[in-house]
C-alpha cells in the first residue's frame, strides 16, 4: 500500500476494513499509486488484487480569488484589478472534473456623450463542462467600454471585451462584449453586442440573437437588444439592453413632462458563488433638454448595477456601470451644451466552480 496509508484490522470478525490516511504528493502536482491488496480466509485461501490510485491536488490558477466558504463547492473567480484593461488568467488541473459550472459574462459597452444612448451590457453565459481533462485552460475577462467623449456628432461609446474561457478538449466558450451607446455619427443606432447599446435618434443595437428564439446563455444567444431613440426637442435616447430583459425606448414629449429617455434593461441573478447576485444590467439611456426648465433626467440604469443616464444623481454625465457584472454605462444628459460624456461600461467576470 502507499507509504501514508494505513488499514485498522478487527480479526476473523468478518466485517468491512477501512483503509485510511491523508494523501502525500512527493513530486509535481499527482502521482499514481500502484499497490495490491491480499484478503486471505482462517483456512489460509487466499485473493489478492492490483489497485491503482491517482493522487492529484487541487487545479491551480493564476489570478483567481479561491473561495472554499460554501460547503461543498470550491470556487474560482477571475476579475480585473484595472477595469479598463482586458487581462488574461490560466485554470491548470491534474485530475479530471466530473462536473464543472461556469459564469462568463464580458465586459459592458460604454454610454454616448452629449444626449446618447446607454451602453449594452455584455454578453452572459452559463451552463457546465462534463468530464473536463486534465490540461492547463485559458480565462479571458473583458474591460468596459469606453465612454462616449461630449460633443453632438462625437463618437459612440465604446464596446465592451469579450470574456472566455479556452483549452484542452473543450470548443472555447467565449460571451461577446456589450453594445456601446449611440451618438450623432453615422446613423445614430447603437452598436450590437451581447446586450445591444441604446440609440440615440433611430435603433438600438441588437443583442446576440435572443430574439431569435433559442435558449438563453448559449453560444448565439447571450443577451437583449438595446432601445430605440426618439427625435426632436424635449426627447430620450434608448436604454441599453441587459441579460434579461430589452432596454426601454426613448420617447418625444415637447414639453417633457416626465423623463422620456429610456432605461437600461434589466440583470440576471445566479448564484454561483452561493448567493443570489444580479449581473449585466444596460445603462440608462441619455435625453436632450433645453438650456433652462423641461425634465433633466435620463433613464436609471438596470437592476441598479447599470450606469445611470445623466442627471439621475447628480450632474449630466452619464454614469459608469458597475465592474465585475458586464453592466453597461449611461448616456449623457444635454444641458446647455454639449460638453457632457458618457459612462464607462463595467468590466466583466468569469467564475467557476467544482464539487468537492
Amino acid at each position: 500500500m502507499p507509504t501514508w496509508m494505513t488499514h485498522f484490522s478487527d480479526g476473523a470478525s468478518g466485517t468491512s476494513q477501512n483503509l485510511t490516511g491523508t494523501p502525500t504528493i512527493s513530486s509535481g502536482n499527482s502521482e499514481v499509486q500502484n499497490f495490491n491488496i491480499i484478503i486471505r480466509d482462517s483456512e489460509n485461501q487466499s485473493h489478492n488484487r492490483d489497485f491503482s490510485l491517482t493522487v492529484a491536488n487541487y487545479p491551480t490558477t493564476t489570478g483567481a480569488a479561491v473561495d472554499t466558504s460554501v460547503s461543498g463547492w470550491r470556487i474560482y473567480k477571475y476579475q480585473l484589478s484595472d477595469p479598463t484593461t482586458a487581462s488574461t488568467f490560466t485554470f491548470t488541473t491534474y485530475a479530471t472534473i466530473p462536473s464543472l459550472e461556469y459564469l462568463v459574462i464580458a465586459g459592458g459597452g460604454g454610454g454616448a456623450g452629449a444626449y446618447g444612448g446607454g451602453g449594452g451590457a455584455g454578453g452572459m453565459r452559463y451552463g457546465s463542462i462534463s468530464n473536463l481533462g486534465v490540461a492547463t485552460y485559458t480565462i479571458g475577462v473583458g474591460e468596459g467600454g469606453t465612454a462616449g467623449p461630449a460633443g453632438y456628432n462625437s463618437a459612440d461609446g465604446g464596446n465592451g471585451g469579450n470574456s472566455y474561457i479556452s483549452g484542452g478538449s473543450i470548443t472555447t466558450i467565449t460571451s461577446t462584449g456589450g453594445g456601446g451607446g449611440a451618438n450623432a455619427n453615422g446613423n445614430a443606432s447603437g452598436n450590437n453586442g451581447g446586450s445591444g447599446g441604446g440609440g440615440m435618434d433611430t435603433n438600438g443595437g441588437h443583442g446576440d440573437g435572443i430574439n431569435d428564439g433559442g435558449t438563453f446563455g448559449t453560444a448565439t444567444y447571450q443577451g437583449h437588444d438595446g432601445g430605440d431613440g426618439s427625435g426632436g426637442q424635449d426627447y430620450g435616447s434608448g436604454g441599453g439592453g441587459g441579460a434579461q430583459s430589452a432596454g426601454e425606448d426613448g420617447v418625444n414629449t415637447s414639453p417633457a413632462s416626465s423623463s422620456p429617455a429610456g432605461d437600461g434593461g434589466g440583470g440576471r441573478i445566479y448564484a454561483i458563488t452561493g448567493s443570489d447576485v444580479t449581473y449585466a444590467g444596460g445603462g440608462g439611456g441619455g435625453m436632450y433638454t433645453p438650456g433652462s426648465g423641461g425634465q433633466d433626467y435620463g433613464g436609471t440604469g438596470g437592476s441598479g448595477i447599470g450606469g445611470n443616464g445623466g442627471g439621475v444623481s447628480g450632474g449630466y454625465d452619464g454614469k459608469q456601470g458597475h465592474d465585475h457584472t458586464g453592466s453597461g454605462g449611461g448616456g449623457a444628459t444635454y444641458y446647455g451644451g454639449y460638453n457632457q460624456v458618457g459612462g464607462r461600461g463595467g468590466s466583466g467576470i468569469v467564475i467557476v466552480r467544482f464539487a468537492v
